[in-house]
């Protein structure tokens, strides 16, 4: 950026064009874009950047005087502005620094980096899925609002529901207004225990945090009410899982380890294909935009699904702590680059909603009683619905 201060430091160059004294600017031994007359003035210290620094020794006869693969035409721009008179006002701008590999010292070669000026994050989010946490599912995947909805997922809402509108629903919520509330709990817990029943200690434990995390999180005291105009307040839930039993249980899920190979692989391509760079992976407000989205969805890379399952204890108890995950993202942290090789680690955070909307089956058995004791007002919101939160991190690295 050229400032009057700056101005009496750049080179001024005062005689006339075509003169017999003007210098040979048609000069170029090593062919790299830059005339030798000007990269000698630069390695001498005459000729500096606009901003009155000196650019460096650069070398004529060297077309990559820093090795990046980069021609030095390429990182430095002569730019020449007329003054009054015959006084031109000659300067340095560079696209990067012709005497680095690495201008922002971000571990990507200039040659590789997408902005070379500007140092690339060691912790990024890379991936979006298509709904986001707390929110209401997209309705359109191919045509997502910039910015996002902010309105609340509708089986986030609570405390909803009069006694009139639970009928309207289903004429099976007829009892809901003289059912004795343990026995609603006795219900939803049956429901709760079949799950988890013959599942290892973590999936067990998964499915009592959340169950108690529900019945319990707001110590019998009411959390207001949330309905489908609400936005979503993520201050109005209970987070479970993260860093305990229900993370280690999804990591350890066929499931899930085979969908984070696969997504792995898709990253680390584009990582090798980028030379190490990363700002292909930005995550924008129109997922359609992003790269790892389209990527994921070309594949046919889809999150797991945890059907009920008979035979598999721990499938089973994540059916019914899970059953399918809201939506996910991707983190890339602790990210570097050393000369052609890279490392950093994958964060894969799912989160869903423990709680139940009109859509699902909520007038079978134990499920009735969980829809009744999260949305009837007759319970005045003392029965909030948490989030529930899985994090496995993925060591990642490569070379290129």
């Amino acid at each position: 950026m050229l400032n009057s201060r700056a101005f009496d430091k750049v080179w001024d160059q005062t005689l006339p064009k075509g003169s017999a004294e003007a210098p040979d600017l048609s000069k170029d031994t090593d062919h790299d874009g830059v005339s030798d007359y000007y990269e000698n003035e630069i390695r001498d210290g005459n000729l500096l950047q606009g901003n009155g620094v000196p650019v460096g020794a650069m070398d004529p006869k060297n077309p990559d005087t820093d090795g990046d693969s980069l021609q030095d035409g390429k990182e430095v721009q002569i730019v020449t502005d007329e003054l009054s008179g015959t006084k031109e006002l000659v300067y340095a701008k560079l696209t990067s620094n012709p005497l680095k590999l690495d201008t922002d010292g971000d571990g990507s070669r200039d040659s590789a980096d997408q902005q070379p000026l500007v140092s690339d994050p060691t912790d990024m989010l890379i991936h979006q899925s298509q709904n986001r946490e707390g929110r209401r599912k997209e309705p359109d995947p191919n045509n997502f609002p910039v910015p996002p909805s902010l309105q609340v997922a509708d089986d986030l809402t609570f405390n909803d529901y009069t006694y009139d509108e639970l009928t309207d629903l289903s004429w099976q919520f007829w009892v809901a207004s003289f059912t004795p509330e343990f026995l609603m709990w006795a219900e939803f817990n049956d429901i709760m225990n079949i799950g988890k029943a013959g599942a290892d200690a973590d999936n067990q434990q998964a499915v009592d945090d959340l169950r108690n995390a529900f019945r319990y999180g707001h110590n019998g005291q009411s959390a207001g009410t949330v309905t489908v105009d609400d936005n979503y307040d993520p201050a109005k839930y209970l987070q479970v899982g993260s860093g305990s039993a229900l993370s280690r249980a999804v990591a350890a899920s066929p499931q899930e380890q085979s969908y984070i190979e696969k997504a792995k692989g898709i990253i680390l391509q584009s990582i090798t294909e980028n030379r190490g760079g990363t700002a292909q992976f930005q995550v924008q407000d129109d997922l359609n935009k992003n790269l790892l989205y389209q990527l994921f969805k070309s594949s046919g890379l889809q999150y797991p699904v945890y059907d009920f399952s008979v035979g598999d204890a721990n499938q089973r108890a994540l059916s019914i702590a899970i059953h399918q995950f809201h939506g996910h993202t991707i983190r890339l942290k602790d990210y570097k680059v050393t000369g052609n090789t890279f490392s950093g680690t994958l964060v894969f955070h799912s989160y869903d909603h423990f709680g139940l909307d009109p859509d699902d089956e909520i007038t079978n058995y134990g499920f009735i009683d969980w829809f009744t004791l999260q949305h009837y007002d007759r319970f005045d919101g003392k029965y909030a619905p948490a989030i529930a939160v899985a994090d496995v991190e993925v060591p990642i690295s490569g070379s290129f």
